[in-house]
């Protein structure tokens, strides 16, 4: 499947966007707070996945799916989140 996906991008990307994603969204995973840079490192490590690609298949949704999420906090400090799940881009 990962194969699949890369093939299909290769398409628009002319194979270059594995390689970016390779190296600059390990960067963005330094930024996490553990254990979920740990967590993923690790997979990547036990997958043979590269890490870069494990961090935008952590990050994915965020990316692409394009839901609608509010985050609002009251004046006790209770924070609320909503997220509509409307799946825009590549689920019809």
């Amino acid at each position: 499947m990962l194969n699949n996906l890369k093939n299909y991008t290769d398409v628009f990307f002319k194979g270059k966007l594995f390689p970016f994603i390779n190296e600059y969204l390990p960067l963005l995973a330094d930024t996490l707070p553990s254990p979920f840079k740990e967590e993923i490192q690790g997979i990547s490590e036990l997958t043979g996945i590269p890490y870069g690609e494990m961090v935008l298949y952590n990050i994915f949704y965020e990316l692409f799916t394009v839901c609608t999420s509010i985050v609002a906090k009251n004046s006790n400090g209770t924070l609320y989140h909503a997220r509509n799940l409307d799946f825009g881009l590549f689920l019809g």
